[in-house]
């Protein structure tokens, strides 16, 4: 099977521009934030948005993700809700094509 050169331009343009999202849930975990959301901007792949829900946090962790200065970070805060649910509620506004808890 031979595959036309526009269509291998097209699923490389598509992948390359595809925008993930990266959701991750926070509750209390403010020594481990900084460095995972480093660890996060510093991938090669930079077309993302990284949604930090604090799920209620009391420990300074929604500060943390205040500092850092970029704006594919967002945090989202509200009161404690439990594991699951802030992830989904975070999904009903955000429309992606990738998305990775």
């Amino acid at each position: 099977m031979r595959v036309a050169k526009s269509e291998i331009t097209y699923f490389v343009k598509v992948v390359f521009f595809m925008l993930c999202s990266i959701i991750i849930p926070l509750y209390n975990k403010a020594d481990f934030i900084e460095e995972a959301l480093q660890s996060i901007l510093n991938q090669t792949y930079q077309n993302f948005e990284v949604i930090v829900v604090d799920d209620g946090s009391d420990d300074g962790g929604a500060d943390c993700v205040r500092a850092i200065k970029d704006n594919r970070v967002t945090l989202v805060q509200q009161p404690n809700a439990g594991c699951r649910r802030p992830e989904i509620g975070e999904l009903n506004w955000r429309k992606v094509i990738w998305c990775a808890f």
